[in-house]
């Protein structure tokens, strides 16, 4: 049982930092030459697209909401839970 909690909090850092990558990659346009993001998601990555959608969204939303990022970073939030606050918290 242990085992199988500490490889959920594995996969989740790497969604993190996924999430923060594609919200980087987006803000900055460093899908050019594709013509957009999702372009850039369809043609250059194996991610499918609604993914990689919801990953930039929680990655602009974490930044917004440095509270829940944090107890994301230590392990105190399951990415479920994350992905349903950040669809519905508001910065403040």
């Amino acid at each position: 049982k242990k085992k199988i909690r500490e490889a959920e909090r594995l996969s989740e850092a790497g969604d993190r930092e996924l999430a923060f990558y594609l919200h980087d990659l987006n803000v900055r346009k460093a899908y050019q030459p594709c013509p957009s993001f999702l372009a850039f998601i369809r043609t250059e990555t194996g991610l499918p697209v609604r993914r990689a959608t919801e990953l930039e969204r929680i990655g602009k939303a974490l930044e917004q909401l440095p509270a829940i990022d944090e107890a994301v970073a230590r392990g105190e939030s399951y990415w479920t839970a994350v992905r349903a606050m950040t669809a519905v918290a508001i910065p403040q």
